[in-house]
């Protein structure tokens, strides 16, 4: 996984690439088409039907003070998305229909991105059509697009991407307008949910291992990479203005680490980062019923955890040091600072949660659709098949699972109504 894949021909190669790429977005929009039929489930009802903040677009001021965060208003400290809902229910109502399609949009505009970044920085054609359209079908994130109220990850998504990619502009030819749109998109990503805050790390470490030969001068690269920090930095000053502190859960009770303390937490937490790893492979086990739980350092589990986890991460190291496989070095590096935000690390109601992996899954497939495609060269070295035999068997089972999961059923639909 040290670079670009070789060139052979591919079907597609001779498919004008706006066709192409449409082609791939309108699969992810078809994988997750059945959800157009759902109801408004779990924090729907809290974050959005229930909540008469949203009723009055004159009360978006009070997000830049202390009040609304005071008077209970929810996501208060995520004004960003809060200021999106309002525009959303001014514009849709409690149309069902029509705020799951603004979801899956919004996640076909992250598919979209996802794909342009990795063309800007020099990623061969194969690799962006079987790692976005891996992207877009990936059975863990039809939690993330199926319920409204979790659309915070899909804008924060999209906003960060953009930020990312404007960065990558300034880079290529410097302009101001670019380096200030970079930090304000950095912003407001993080002014939706905080777990794009790693994505400038992300952003630099790509730029800095440049897997793909487009190097750049380092020096070329502290600027934007600062604005981007800077944008990440407002958020985080705004929160502890707000809240007098970055924590929005305070001594909640409903933080489970409030109740047994970081330790337990975070050795289960090793196991659920084990169990992730395990989903975005094999997609067994989605959206389960999320039960706080702590754990042991000791316990076998555990242990297997770590052992893979610090594996993964003395791989990185070891493939970064003099670029010798810098593809892979990015891939681990990218997913750990991606995960970082929801692993735990700082209290969260919830330990666990599908939704928590979908910006973080992006390095995560790109390194799949690479790891496919080479097996698939080997096979067809070997017995002859053709070579996206590995990634097309890894998209249908992706697919399938993502339909069967977000597919409602006909008790889901007499309950909608």
């Amino acid at each position: 996984m040290s670079g670009a894949v070789g060139e052979r021909a591919e079907p597609w190669d001779g498919v004008p690439q706006r066709w192409l790429y449409g082609g791939v977005l309108l699969l992810t929009a078809f994988v997750f088409g059945s959800t157009l039929t759902f109801g408004f489930v779990y924090d729907d009802h809290w974050t959005l039907l229930g909540n008469g903040f949203l009723r009055q677009l004159g009360n978006l001021p009070m997000l830049l003070g202390r009040e609304a965060a005071a008077a209970g208003v929810p996501d208060a400290f995520r004004p960003t998305l809060v200021v999106f809902d309002a525009l959303s229910y001014a514009l849709l109502g409690l149309s069902p229909l029509a705020h799951h399609l603004t979801s899956v949009l919004l996640h076909v505009l992250v598919t979209g991105l996802i794909g342009l970044w990795l063309a800007r920085v020099g990623a061969p054609r194969r690799v962006v059509v079987t790692a976005t359209t891996l992207f877009g079908v990936l059975a863990i994130h039809g939690e993330t697009v199926a319920v409204v109220s979790y659309r915070e990850d899909l804008l924060a998504a999209a906003l960060g991407l953009g930020a990312a990619l404007q960065a990558s502009a300034h880079v290529q030819k410097p302009a101001w307008p670019r380096l200030v749109s970079a930090g304000v998109l950095m912003a407001l990503a993080c002014g939706a949910k905080l777990s794009v805050a790693g994505l400038p790390l992300v952003w630099l470490a790509l730029k800095l291992l440049s897997p793909w030969g487009m190097q750049t001068e380092t020096r070329r690269l502290w600027k934007p990479a600062a604005v981007l920090l800077v944008g990440v930095g407002v958020v985080l000053a705004f929160r502890t203005l707000v809240l007098d502190g970055l924590d929005p859960y305070g001594a909640s009770e409903r933080v489970f680490a409030h109740r047994v303390g970081l330790g337990p937490v975070l050795a289960a937490s090793v196991q659920i980062h084990l169990g992730y790893l395990q989903q975005l492979w094999l997609p067994r086990g989605l959206s389960p019923e999320y039960v706080d739980y702590g754990a042991s350092w000791t316990d076998p589990v555990t242990l297997c955890g770590l052992l893979a986890l610090g594996g993964l991460l003395l791989v990185a190291v070891s493939a970064a040091r003099g670029r010798r496989a810098p593809l892979l070095a990015w891939v681990i590096i990218a997913a750990f600072i991606l995960a970082a935000p929801t692993s735990n690390l700082a209290p969260m109601p919830n330990m666990r949660a599908d939704r928590f992996v979908y910006l973080s899954s992006a390095p995560v497939c790109v390194g799949m659709s690479v790891a496919l495609l080479r097996a698939g060269t080997w096979l067809h070295r070997r017995w002859g098949l053709h070579p996206l035999v590995p990634w097309i068997a890894m998209v249908v089972l992706q697919g399938s699972v993502c339909l069967l999961y977000t597919s409602p059923s006909p008790r889901d639909r007499q309950k909608s109504r």
